[in-house]
């Protein structure tokens, strides 16, 4: 969806008579809307352009992106209804549970650029005759175990956020996924892997949880969302927001960012680079990806 909007954005700036707004602002603009029109996100668009798109904090392209991001959001809200899409029943309060927080923060910041690194692991695979073929093969036969292996794991972790799976299923789903959308980007097939890093990092927390016997296993499972996607993109404040308002545990934004902050500080002390580079053949052409 990111993408298309991207692409759809910059095929028409280009041939718009209006060149008073720079290609690249016409792109961020369009970038803002589509976020908060895929995850119901408009504060997370913003952000999303601000550190990802633009690299940049550009404070007086704020009004066009907060505009751009609530468009977007509003015409979401008109077609699939309002509400946050993976909303979490649970009202989470001060206790020893969110000790368990910090220490998964630090995991998961060091786990970003390990999960970078599996993505990008089977990229020979694009080599392969009729590679999309055997990606889509691949994907077959693990789903054969678990259909929620299909699609970009929007079910996934919807299950995962209901938090009454047990362990034994949310590891093996969360090995199966991790198998499947490794070779998916491998093989070079058309996606994201926005998504799936929001189900392994809910994965990595409902697990920590029900390893620790927490007793707030949906706690740790919104933290490892928002502290894995911080720690893979490099975007802390986007990465809380999105944690937020995906599950409307607005209450967590203060705890959730600086949870985000320790994390991707220590991924960027690991890996300079983010997870928008792995589409790319060298480091330099990262900032090319929006």
């Amino acid at each position: 969806m990111i993408q298309f909007a991207a692409a759809v954005t910059s095929w028409i700036g280009a041939r718009s008579p209006l060149k008073s707004v720079p290609l690249l602002r016409q792109v961020a603009y369009g970038t803002a809307a589509a976020v908060a029109a895929a995850y119901q996100a408009p504060v997370a668009g913003v952000f999303f352009v601000l550190e990802i798109v633009l690299g940049e904090w550009i404070w007086r392209e704020l009004p066009q992106l907060a505009l751009a991001s609530v468009a977007g959001w509003l015409v979401s809200r008109l077609i699939l209804s309002a509400g946050p899409l993976f909303v979490v029943h649970s009202a989470f309060s001060p206790s020893t549970n969110a000790l368990w927080t910090l220490p998964l923060a630090i995991l998961l910041g060091v786990c970003g650029p390990m999960y970078q690194k599996l993505l990008r692991s089977a990229r020979f695979a694009s080599r392969w005759p009729l590679a999309l073929v055997w990606g889509g093969l691949a994907v077959g036969l693990l789903s054969l175990s678990r259909t929620t292996v299909w699609g970009n794991g929007e079910l996934a972790l919807m299950n995962i956020l209901k938090g009454n799976q047990a362990l034994s299923s949310v590891a093996l789903v969360l090995g199966l996924r991790l198998i499947a959308t490794t070779l998916c980007v491998g093989t070079g097939t058309v996606g994201g892997v926005f998504t799936p890093t929001l189900f392994v990092g809910a994965a990595i927390g409902l697990t920590s949880a029900q390893l620790l016997h927490s007793t707030a296993p949906l706690l740790l499972a919104v933290v490892g969302l928002s502290t894995l996607l911080a720690a893979v993109t490099h975007a802390p404040f986007m990465a809380a927001s999105m944690a937020v308002e995906l599950t409307g545990q607005y209450h967590l934004a203060p705890w959730l960012l600086l949870l985000n902050l320790l994390a991707s500080l220590i991924a960027r002390k690991i890996s300079p680079h983010s997870l928008y580079a792995i589409a790319t053949p060298t480091p330099m052409d990262t900032a090319s990806i929006a």
